[in-house]
């Protein structure tokens, strides 16, 4: 129950950190060189959907 409790901080505390720094910077950056914040954020979910995806496969087969 322990290691769940600090499994589940970690992810949360990791997946803040993740929008707060890359994501933003890489949004902001996008919008400098033209792109819309719609297409700049579309691209970012389907980046962060395809990790995870990829994450997802990985832990079945293991």
């Amino acid at each position: 129950m322990i290691i769940f409790l600090g499994a589940l901080i970690l992810g949360i505390t990791l997946l803040i950190w993740l929008w707060k720094v890359p994501i933003t910077k890489m949004a902001n950056a996008m919008k400098e060189n033209g792109s819309s914040a719609f297409e700049a954020y579309t691209i970012i979910t389907l980046l962060v959907v395809g990790l995870a995806g990829a994450v997802y496969m990985i832990s079945r087969v293991i």
